[in-house]
Parts: C-alpha cells; structure tokens; sequence
C-alpha cells in the first residue's frame, strides 16, 4: 500500500472521527427549587488548531468527570485551560458555561452570574442563548430575590444587576418585562420608592398594551399611596395615581377577574384620601399655619366624602369642642 493512499485513509478516518465527535452535545443541568434547566454544549472541533485539538479535548473529558465527583476547582482548573487555549469561540463559550456548573455545586452563585453574564455579553451567538438568558433571569429570582444583605435589605442588589443586565441585553425578550415587573418590586419592598417609579414608568412607556399591565398599574399605585403617606402634598405624584386610577378602571373592563384586587385598591385610595384630609385639619389647627377657617373647611369636606370613615370619627371626638365655638 502506497505511503499515499495510506495518509489519505488516514485522512478520512480523522476527519470521520471529528465529525463524530462534534455531533456530540454535553448537557449541564440545572436545579433549583421545582425548576430544572438543561444546558446544551455543543463541542466544535474543526476550528481549533491541529496542535491544540488532543489538549482541549482532553481538558474537557477531564472537566466533566471532575464535575461529576464534585471536585469543582479542579475542573476550574482544566476549563480555564481551554480558554487559555482554545481558538474556538463556541469551545470557551461551553468552558465558562461549565465554570457557572462549578460554582453552582460549590453555591457561589456570585460567581455563577459572573460566568453566565460573560457567555451573554461576549460568545452570545455561540451559545443556545435563550437557555442561557433563561438560568441568569433564575438565578436572580430564586437566589438573590430573597436574600438578605449586610445592610438587611430584603434582597441581594445581585438580584436588580442581573435584572437590568436582562433588560439591556434584550428588551423585547419576555424575560426582559419579566425582569421590569420583579425589579420594580424589589424597589418598592425595600422602600426605594423612587427608583420603582422609574421603572414602573419604563414598562408603561415600552409595553403599553401588555397583557400584565393592569396588574403593574395596580402595583405602581399601590406603591404611590405608600410614598404619599410620607410625603404628603406631592401635588405630582397625586396627580399620577388619578390617571393610574383612571387607566386602571378602563383596563378592568377587559380583565374583570383583577376586579376584586382594584376594588381593593380604591378602598385603600379613599383611606389614603380621608387620611389626607384628616393631615390638613391637623395642619391647619397648630402652630404658625393655625387657620381654623380652612380646618374647617377641610373637616366639612371630611364629612361629606368619607363620613363613615375612621379619620373622620378621630377627628370628630379630637376636634368636636374646637368647631362648636368657632361655628
């Protein structure tokens, strides 16, 4: 047989052996609460150079039989080495990928949103990026969502990173109203009233017509009547929660199951406003505002609107004397 014709079958040979491998996928899984998510590695070899090819793969095989008994950092080790190495953007793709695997068995999910936000940014089209997105959005919801900081907040920051890294990424992607939805409440939970404004003003500007939007205008003034209560006489903020109010009663026509929560709403909205008006009795009757004409005025308007309410009989037992002498 001529020297040839054997380097040709040897040729074909190979390159039959890489194809074979490359058909191959490794799947990394995810678990976390009830949901799991399976990661597909698509391993390509024609793009890396000859000499490096025994290596990488090698590295690889290595790096999966670590993960498999939980030695993580000596998998770290080894798929460092293909990113080191590898001339394949889809191969150190698939190497951060099982990076995020490691630090998710040894729980450092810090580390695991640092791996996964660098495949999004920078090998996005190398990956299965919708399976990708869809483990950062998880990781933020089911780890950092509930976490509580140093400073005792009732969620981790890492949680809002990875929300608004989603929504940069890819803003019209369903996880990216998802991620507006969760970090607009994550703002109102831990009092940053001002901030959830902004996003709630966001996800009405984008999405103005979306299926969810009764349920965040909902949100977004229930969050108002929260900041009213501390500030009171914020003439603009009023008047945004007249016009959620108005928008909400329109969209509950379409979506009369939300009926009982806006009902609920409107009863929260007349105690605010009764409690309001109770503010400005109490303004008005001390100190150097003291102006009895207007406490009166405003205790008439009290009486009218919201005469069986709760501000309306404290104020009747607590001013009753004050207005017989003053009528």
């Amino acid at each position: 047989m001529s020297s040839g014709y054997c380097s040709l079958l040897f040729s074909v040979i190979l390159s039959l052996r890489l194809v074979a491998v490359e058909s191959q996928t490794d799947k990394l899984a995810f678990t976390m609460a009830d949901k799991h998510f399976v990661v597909n590695l698509k391993w390509d070899w024609q793009t890396e150079k000859a000499s490096r090819l025994p290596m990488i793969m090698h590295w690889r095989k290595l790096a999966l039989e670590h993960l498999a008994a939980g030695h993580t950092w000596r998998a770290r080790w080894k798929l460092k080495s293909i990113v080191r190495e590898s001339h394949s953007m889809s191969n150190i793709a698939n190497a951060y990928l099982m990076m995020a695997k490691s630090y998710w068995l040894s729980d450092d999910f810090y580390k695991v949103s640092e791996m996964l936000r660098t495949v999004i940014d920078q090998y996005a089209a190398y990956v299965d990026f919708d399976q990708v997105i869809r483990l950062e959005f998880t990781v933020a919801r089911e780890y950092f969502q509930g976490k509580t900081d140093f400073f005792g907040s009732s969620y981790d920051p890492s949680a809002i990173e990875i929300y608004e890294h989603i929504r940069s990424r890819v803003p019209y992607h369903p996880l990216a109203i998802r991620s507006t939805i969760e970090e607009a409440l994550l703002f109102v939970k831990s009092g940053q009233y001002g901030k959830s404004f902004q996003v709630f003003e966001q996800f009405l500007y984008y999405y103005p017509t979306h299926p969810r939007g009764l349920e965040v205008r909902i949100a977004y003034a229930n969050a108002i009547l929260d900041q009213l209560y501390t500030q009171e006489g914020n003439v603009e903020l009023e008047q945004s929660l007249e016009q959620l109010l108005q928008e909400i009663d329109t969209l509950i026509r379409k979506k009369p199951q939300s009926l009982a929560e806006v009902e609920k709403l409107h009863q929260r909205h007349q105690r605010w406003q009764s409690d309001h008006l109770a503010y400005l009795i109490h303004f008005y009757t001390r100190g150097d505002q003291r102006d009895l004409a207007a406490a009166q005025h405003y205790y008439r308007q009290l009486l009218a609107r919201y005469p069986q309410s709760e501000a309306a009989r404290k104020i009747a037992r607590e001013f009753a004397g004050l207005w017989s002498k003053n009528e």
